[in-house]
């Protein structure tokens, strides 16, 4: 799904975040690594894209679910999220 999003529009950060995350779990690092540092051009104040890249790097566990968490936190106003991923800060 997420890769026809960026078909239809290659300034879509968000699905190249997604698929950066979709190909970590896949342990595909470098194409995780690939599409995280398109995400990071097309908005390079996101502090998501930021942690998941630097925990891939690192070879971190990353947990889809926590990201996610962050988005809906935001988008309802709740309290401030933790780290994206599950290293410590």
């Amino acid at each position: 799904a997420f890769a026809a999003a960026v078909e239809r529009n290659p300034h879509n950060w968000y699905g190249f975040l997604e698929l950066g995350i979709a190909e970590t779990l896949k342990g595909r690092r470098r194409q995780a690594l690939a599409h995280l540092a398109v995400a990071a051009e097309l908005n390079p104040l996101e502090q998501v894209i930021a942690s998941v890249s630097r925990d891939v790097r690192a070879r971190k566990r990353v947990d889809p679910r926590e990201i996610d968490a962050i988005f809906v936190r935001r988008a309802t106003g709740s309290a401030p999220a933790p780290r994206a991923t599950g290293g410590s800060p």
